[in-house]
């Protein structure tokens, strides 16, 4: 290797740090902001002794809608086992459940069309959090959807597009 080719190569390393460096700083404070955020959404509720942050995935519109279609695919699922499974269900539990099951079903069909209509799978939308919540010494793996502004999205079907 010439001198010049060395130069280039610890100048290619150099800024390789530099770059690795600002890319962990940025992650590092991405994660700070959105532990916060969350700490400050569950002190009202849960007594937190540590959040670890496993893992954060970007969403999109598109993204978002299709995590709340699973959700309600996993909820249909539960109704309509409850349903065909649990013989000791009293006359109006079932009847409840009826109507619970009906309901998630009309939100699956109508997701369903949105993500059909909705083609914007490119613009940042919000954070899919999975958290390691410690609290009276047990852990439990907690998700989290969180803003671009950082806020909790509470009541996720909230968000879906009109």
């Amino acid at each position: 290797m010439n001198k010049r080719n060395t130069y280039l190569f610890i100048l290619y390393l150099l800024v390789a740090v530099v770059f690795a460096s600002c890319t962990n700083n940025e992650k590092d404070k991405l994660h700070e902001k959105i532990k916060e955020q969350i700490l400050l959404h569950e002190k009202e509720v849960t007594q937190i002794d540590s959040l670890k942050i496993l893992e954060i995935d970007s969403l999109t519109r598109y993204g978002y809608i299709k995590v709340i279609l699973e959700q309600l695919e996993y909820m249909e699922y539960d109704f309509y086992t409850t349903l065909n499974t649990d013989f000791d269900l009293s006359d109006s539990a079932y009847t409840e459940l009826e109507i619970m099951l009906t309901e998630v079903q009309d939100l699956i069909d109508l997701y369903r069309g949105k993500t059909e209509e909705n083609t914007d799978n490119e613009t940042f939308f919000c954070y899919f959090v999975e958290t390691e919540v410690w609290s009276s010494g047990e852990a439990q793996i907690y998700y989290y959807l969180i803003s671009k502004d950082f806020k909790i999205l509470d009541d996720p079907f909230d968000q879906v597009i009109e």
